[in-house]
């Protein structure tokens, strides 16, 4: 039995060398629930972890839906993390109101808010690798439910291996394979009893639906379902090699908004238009859409009716004679923001939502060794500011000099280049220096500092500079 699990791990870290998953020096923040699959998920990182030179943390995140219950597993993944001295990241939300106040599935909550948490807590502590515990037979059960709500080429895909900072290892395994690995290994682990609660979809079709077709249709549905992922994904890499070209073509970012023309859309071909429409939604508004949001779209574009409006959560699409213009509810109350500040305060602010802090130090080796580490931190030389500080959004015309370059480059040019869209660039606060009317951008607060305020050689006092989006 012992050699069977061997196995098992030589072929986890062999998938991993495969498909150049980790790199040395990665810091990787793994998702741990303390259930079955997360504790398997954290051993084989852990041998991993040996030969890689990579760094752990532990992410968890307490939902509050099962009162104590929730506080044990978190309590058993806090004492897990701290016996193999493991950084632990935890927070607690209380999902089901959440979910009230979102009009969203207790489901579809807890997945935003826990992917939310990982992202900031990656972008907070500095990993660049996020890994969760998705298998197999989570593949399968995700392209059948997608299938059931009317999804689009998207969601027949499932879910990736890759996809941003987050990285699906186990993929590869199916929950069987697991499920031996872990009884094999005496890997503790705790029971969640909401897994059998039959009033989430997703439990209704991993314990009933497919067991059922595996009985009575066909027993290799896990099988044929992750083919159809696999074909799909590879017909929308297809049509998305071109849908950022045709985005550019057809659409065009203005004053907070985007606007399509609809004469250039109808000119593509039906599934090079949802491949846009799919690209728009997800670069400016991180939103997927359902296939029946997609039939709403395209009669709304097909309508004669100037001023009709169809409402996708938070985005607003707007039909005028021969255009769709797209908005966010938000930026029909977003105000431009200029807000003074002192050097080594504390500042938050509701409206916008984001915090800034400043604070004093001196300029050592070490601190310097980790400098660009975490993107919401940057270090500057104290005495090249001169004038007063102050923190404000972007405006037509603004630009700086992006450490590193010897030019000066547009603003508006360096968010195309990052791919922040329109309606976020406005969110993005400026730190700058006012010398009489004279002023300079100093930060491009969590993506890039500008040259000439940076720490050199000859800088022996420090500025730290702290901005956080309030969640």
């Amino acid at each position: 039995m012992r050699q069977t699990t061997t196995y098992f791990q030589n072929q986890f870290l062999e998938h991993c060398r495969k498909n150049h998953f980790f790199s040395s020096n990665d810091r990787v923040l793994i998702a741990v629930s303390g259930g079955l699959d997360s504790m398997a998920l954290v051993h084989l990182m852990g041998i991993l972890q040996l030969e890689s030179e990579i760094t752990i943390g532990i992410a968890h995140l307490n939902h509050r839906l099962r009162g104590a219950a929730s506080d044990r597993d978190e309590a058993f993944v806090k004492k897990f993390a701290l016996s193999r001295l493991y950084p632990f990241h935890c927070q607690r939300m209380d999902v089901r109101k959440q979910a009230k106040l979102s009009r969203k599935s207790i489901e579809e909550q807890a997945h935003d808010l826990r992917y939310a948490f990982f992202e900031k807590t990656a972008r907070q502590f500095g990993y660049n690798k996020i890994c969760t515990a998705h298998h197999r037979s989570d593949q399968a059960e995700t392209i059948l439910m997608r299938i059931i709500k009317g999804s689009g080429m998207s969601g027949l895909t499932g879910i990736r291996e890759k996809r941003g900072l987050f990285i699906r290892p186990l993929l590869l395994f199916s929950k069987a394979d697991i499920k031996k690995y872990v009884q094999t290994e005496n890997i503790k682990h705790v029971n969640d009893a909401s897994n059998r609660d039959k009033a989430i979809l997703r439990n209704r079709i991993r314990h009933d639906l497919i067991p059922l077709l595996k009985k009575k249709f066909d027993p290799q549905i896990e099988k044929h379902l992750i083919h159809l992922g696999l074909i799909a994904e590879e017909i929308k890499a297809h049509f998305d090699l071109d849908a950022e070209k045709q985005y550019l073509q057809v659409c065009k970012a203005a004053e907070g908004k985007i606007v399509l023309e609809i004469k250039a859309f109808n000119r593509y071909l039906r599934a090079q238009r949802h491949a846009l429409v799919e690209f728009l939604f997800l670069r400016e508004f991180n939103k997927k859409l359902q296939f029946s949001d997609y039939e709403k779209l395209y009669d709304l574009i097909q309508t004669k009716q100037s001023g009709k409006k169809v409402i996708f959560g938070n985005v607003i699409c707007l039909k005028t004679a021969d255009q769709i213009v797209f908005l966010t509810k938000n930026r029909l109350n977003r105000r431009d923001f200029c807000f003074t500040i002192e050097t080594g305060r504390d500042y938050s602010w509701k409206n916008p939502n984001f915090s800034f802090r400043s604070s004093f130090l001196s300029s050592t080796p070490e601190l310097r060794s980790g400098f660009g580490r975490i993107a919401n931190i940057e270090y500057v030389d104290r005495e090249k500011i001169k004038g007063h500080l102050r923190l404000r959004n972007w405006k037509t015309g603004d630009k700086f000099k992006p450490i590193g370059m010897n030019g000066f480059k547009k603003l508006s040019d360096f968010f195309v280049d990052n791919k922040i869209s329109v309606i976020e660039k406005k969110n993005i606060p400026l730190l700058c220096e006012k010398i009489g009317t004279k002023e300079n951008i100093i930060w491009v607060c969590g993506l890039r500092l500008d040259d000439r305020y940076k720490v050199d050689n000859r800088t022996h006092h420090l500025l730290k500079l702290e901005y956080n989006r309030n969640e």
